[in-house]
């Protein structure tokens, strides 16, 4: 099926990099080496991941907005997208002269993982760059790696999101880390988050936006009056545990484990979930429905090396092991 013919239109706005993934048992120290026992080059970030990982499950055209550089690093992601075809890129990620595209390095161990980043095309990039006619084409946008790009931080991208949602365009976004340790998007995260429909961070991440102790606790504070929009559904990622939720405004809260599997690689894990939770959510499936399906599509990714690897296979395992969980 090509692009053209599929049905739901989301657009994916955020971070690229390529990956760089090192395979370790623990982390080095300044001045050893430690011994990797696999390594791979990979296109990366976790918005290109929601992408690509969105875009294999079928019955979406999914287009990203982003940008690399002009160097061999920009055209190998270019040319591993239009190669996979999970994701529209032509005229929408732009090459940036001068400008080196983003890396990353991951290393990945026996649990979890970790990263160097060069946020160099990342750091670039800023709301009036992407088409606003291509953005009011979808019926759902994400915005992914927030924190990694500090020039979207501005009003302008709050006045973007208000449009959007004046013309239903739904909205979702997902944080990433904040390096610099403020947590607000220099001020202007609070203002976002009052228009998305879902915020879907991880649990250190839930953390750090609400300054809080626990998960839990930061999902509390997501919920309460004020932060988000009434109605508006915020997530809460915490890895071998599942996924907490909770519907802004209300009392309606939601916990789903996640399967237990062997942990390969836990990279690219919350950028599966992201997908197949959008996947159902965008059809219009039950809150508990969309939970699970997220959970299953993170269990299968970690059950591989890299980000997002293999990625038509993941989505035709992810099919199946669904219908069977739904009796289909």
């Amino acid at each position: 099926m090509s692009i053209d013919e599929r049905t739901l239109r989301v657009g994916v706005i955020g971070d690229i990099y390529v990956d760089l993934l090192c395979k370790v048992d623990e982390l080095p120290v300044w001045g050893e080496d430690r011994l990797a026992s696999a390594t791979l080059l990979s296109p990366g970030g976790s918005t290109a991941n929601t992408a690509r990982f969105l875009g294999s499950l079928g019955g979406v055209a999914v287009r990203l907005f982003s940008a690399v550089g002009d160097d061999a690093f920009g055209a190998y992601f270019r040319e591993q997208l239009e190669a996979e075809a999970c994701a529209a890129i032509d005229g929408s990620v732009a090459v940036l002269t001068g400008v080196p595209t983003s890396v990353c390095v991951v290393l990945s161990g026996p649990s979890d993982r970790g990263f160097v980043s060069c946020n160099s095309t990342n750091g670039a990039l800023e709301p009036g760059m992407f088409s606003r006619e291509a953005l009011l084409a979808q019926q759902h946008v994400h915005i992914g790696g927030y924190f990694n790009m500090p020039q979207m931080h501005t009003p302008v991208l709050c006045e973007l999101a208000r449009t959007l949602r004046a013309a239903g365009v739904t909205l979702s976004l997902d944080s990433q880390f904040d390096t610099s340790g403020a947590w607000d998007g220099r001020g202007t995260l609070a203002e976002l988050l009052r228009e998305v429909d879902v915020f879907m961070p991880n649990d250190k991440e839930a953390q750090g936006v609400c300054r809080t102790a626990t998960p839990d606790d930061a999902l509390e504070a997501l919920c309460a009056p004020g932060r988000m929009r009434p109605g508006a559904l915020a997530l809460v990622k915490c890895g071998a545990r599942g996924v907490i939720a909770g519907r802004a405004g209300s009392a309606e809260r939601w916990h789903v484990d996640s399967p237990r599997v062997d942990v390969v690689d836990a990279t690219g894990a919350g950028d599966a979930f992201n997908a197949a939770f959008l996947h159902a959510f965008m059809r219009g499936e039950p809150v508990e429905r969309c939970l699970r399906a997220g959970t299953e599509a993170g269990a299968l990714a970690v059950q591989r090396i890299g980000g997002c690897e293999r990625v038509h296979e993941w989505a035709r395992e992810l099919h199946t092991r669904l219908a069977l969980l739904h009796g289909r």
